[in-house]
């Protein structure tokens, strides 16, 4: 699942909870906004993202212990091409 976030408080110095957005849209291969009154350019990013994707589904080996991460790595050999994804899970 991939998260975007869109602080609507506009320009703000106060990070009380920016940093977990950011961090969670991050993890998930998203976009952050924030520190903006022009919600436009956020909600364009998050749109212009969404149409111009891809998603690539696989099943991961079965492990043979729970509670560890596992690294996620993606190679695409076009150039000019950006990629964003999720780092690795937990089993």
């Amino acid at each position: 699942m991939t998260l975007y976030s869109i602080d609507t408080r506009g320009n703000q110095t106060e990070k009380e909870y920016q940093d977990s957005l950011i961090q969670i849209a991050s993890e998930t291969g998203g976009l952050s906004f924030y520190n903006s009154d022009n919600f436009t350019v956020g909600l364009q990013r998050v749109q212009n993202d969404v149409r111009h994707q891809y998603l690539l589904c696989y099943s991961p080996p079965e492990h043979k212990s729970l509670g560890k991460y596992y690294t996620i790595k993606v190679n695409v050999l076009r150039s000019g091409v950006t990629v964003r994804h999720r780092d690795g899970y937990w089993e």
